[in-house]
């Protein structure tokens, strides 16, 4: 004959489990709501969190600022502070900056510090080429694949134009020289921008070099991948201090809670059944 206490906890177990872990998960967003820095900036949920709320409330690295400004501000350490712009928790998991004061005004003279590689970023990237010119070009749409002159690199004797790497060397205008071949800028993804025509090689340029911005995407971990899996399927990504990992958030846990509440009955019902059996 089974227990009594055996035959309770057979049947309540289940529930059980699943009170602790609907507590876990409803703490979590109790602790660790989401948060704008001003009504037009970007979302800021995990696994960022502001510098402001609980070490658990982010993944560690992933802290953003306010700054007094209402900006929101990412600083990368050995690089300097900059401006986010964009947070982007669906397709790879990546964040678009405003680079700050802190950097180089001409990007171009200083490629060597822009390798923003970290152990949470990996920077987007296109190759360019760069020539100089004696005399300022006259641009038309056929060459989409040249922009320029870059003006803190240019002359009045020479102009210094960007042309893609994935260009033929026929695009080189005649009286122009190759100056640099197949070295890499930073640049911005455009997954959040909407546009009625392909992004032109000129904006690409330009929104590094004068615009200034920037896409950092995250390296993988176990739980960016997590997060990244809870955002394409609509839910939103927390953190279990108790299990150690990330967990998607349901869509209702009031539909989760009643359907504890009926099976919680059927239990009940299961243990009448049983004290009438053993009288």
């Amino acid at each position: 004959m089974l227990p009594i206490s055996l035959f309770v906890l057979f049947f309540l177990q289940p529930h059980i489990h699943f009170a602790l872990c609907k507590k876990h998960d409803t703490h979590f967003f109790d602790i660790c709501p989401p948060s704008r820095c001003n009504d037009s900036g970007p979302e800021i949920r995990y696994p960022y969190r502001l510098d402001s709320s609980p070490e658990s409330c982010g993944v560690p690295g992933m802290v953003l600022t306010c700054s007094e400004e209402g900006d929101t501000v990412l600083t990368l350490p050995n690089f300097g502070t900059t401006v986010v712009q964009v947070i982007n928790y669906q397709l790879f998991g990546y964040v678009t900056v405003r680079l700050g004061n802190s950097w180089p005004s001409c990007l171009l003279q200083n490629l060597t510090m822009m390798n923003l590689t970290t152990l949470l970023y990996s920077p987007m990237t296109t190759p360019i080429s760069l020539i100089t010119c004696p005399k300022m070009l006259t641009l038309n749409n056929d060459r989409d694949s040249l922009t320029g002159p870059v003006s803190c690199l240019s002359s009045p004797d020479k102009y210094i134009y960007v042309v893609s790497a994935y260009e033929s060397m026929d695009v080189i205008p005649f009286g122009c020289m190759m100056l640099e071949n197949g070295i890499n800028i930073l640049r911005r993804s455009y997954a959040d921008v909407k546009f009625d025509k392909s992004i032109s090689w000129e904006v690409i340029v330009d929104d590094f070099l004068v615009r200034r911005l920037v896409t950092l995407e995250w390296i993988e971990t176990n739980i960016t991948k997590k997060c990244l899996q809870c955002e394409k399927n609509g839910k939103r990504c927390g953190y279990d201090l108790t299990r150690n990992e990330a967990f998607c958030k349901p869509h209702d846990l009031n539909v989760r809670a009643i359907s504890g509440t009926r099976s919680k009955r059927i239990s009940y019902i299961y243990y009448k059944i049983y004290l009438q059996m053993h009288k």
